[in-house]
C-alpha cells in the first residue's frame, strides 16, 4: 500500500514534462520504482532484482533513460518491454502491482501533457490565424471543436488524479481504478491529438515541427505504457 500524495507529485511533473519538447524523456517507471521501494522499505535494486526473478530474468530489471532521444524509452529486461508486459508480475505481489499501477497513472499523465502541448499550440494557432478580418478562434464551429478536445482532456485528467486518490485502498480498488484511468488517457489523447492536427494544419504536417514531435510521441507512449487491449486484457484476468 502506497500514499498517495507522492505519486500525485510525480504525475503532475510528468504532465509538464510531456507538454515540453526541451524533455527528451521521464521516465516513469524509474520514478515509480522510487517510490514503492521507498513506500515498503527496500531500495530500487531489490525492487527491480526482485521483479526480474519473476519474470524468469537471471539479471536484474535494467532500465535506461532515452539520453538525447527526442522520443522515450524504456529498455525493460533487457529488451523494449513496456509496463503492460509487467502485468504477469503484478499478479504475484502487491509491491509489483503498485509498481505497475504507478507507473501506468505516471505515464498516463506524462501522454495527457504531450496531448495537452498539442491542444495548446493548436489554440494559439487558432488565436492568431487571421481569415476574413477575423480569428479563426471567433468562428463557431472552432468553438465547438475546442470546447469538445478540453472536456475531452480534462475528464482523462480528472480519471488518472482519481485513481491516484485510490492508491491507499484495500483489494484491487487501486488497480480497477488504474485500468479505467489508463484506458481513458489512451482515448483521450488519441481525441484529443489528432483533433488538434486537424485544427492546426499546415505546418504541423511538416517533420521536426513541434506539433509532429508531440504527435510522434504519442506512439511511444502506447508502446511503452500498454495500447488499450492490453489493459483491458489486464481487467478480464482479474478475478
Amino acid at each position: 500500500m502506497i500514499s498517495s500524495r507522492h505519486i500525485l507529485q510525480r504525475a503532475l511533473e510528468a504532465e509538464e514534462a510531456g507538454a515540453l519538447l526541451e524533455t527528451s524523456a521521464y521516465n516513469a517507471l524509474q520514478m515509480a520504482t522510487d517510490i514503492c521501494a521507498g513506500e515498503y522499505g527496500k531500495t530500487a535494486e531489490d525492487v527491480l532484482f526482485g521483479l526480474s526473478k519473476s519474470e524468469g530474468q537471471e539479471r536484474p530489471l535494467h532500465i535506461v533513460n532515452c539520453g538525447e532521444d527526442t522520443r522515450p524509452r524504456v529498455a525493460v529486461l533487457q529488451a523494449e518491454k513496456g509496463i503492460s508486459g509487467l502485468v504477469t508480475a503484478a499478479s504475484q505481489s502487491r509491491m509489483w502491482a503498485d509498481l505497475v499501477n504507478t507507473s501506468a497513472l505516471i505515464g498516463s499523465m506524462q501522454q495527457l501533457g504531450a496531448a495537452r502541448g498539442m491542444f495548446d499550440r493548436a489554440c494559439a494557432y487558432l488565436n492568431n490565424r487571421v481569415l476574413d478580418g477575423r480569428p479563426l478562434s471567433d468562428r463557431e464551429a472552432i468553438r465547438e471543436s475546442v470546447g469538445e478536445l478540453y472536456v475531452c482532456l480534462f475528464g482523462a485528467v480528472m480519471a488518472c488524479r482519481k485513481a491516484i486518490g485510490t492508491a491507499s485502498s484495500v483489494g484491487d480498488t487501486f488497480d480497477r481504478a488504474t485500468i479505467a484511468a489508463r484506458l481513458m488517457a489512451l482515448r483521450a489523447s488519441q481525441i484529443v491529438s489528432a483533433g488538434s492536427m486537424r485544427l492546426h494544419g499546415g505546418v504541423a504536417m511538416i517533420a521536426g515541427d513541434p506539433m509532429d514531435v508531440l504527435a510522434l510521441r504519442q506512439n511511444d507512449y502506447i508502446r511503452i505504457y500498454g495500447s488499450a487491449v492490453e489493459w483491458r486484457l489486464r481487467l478480464a484476468r482479474m478475478p
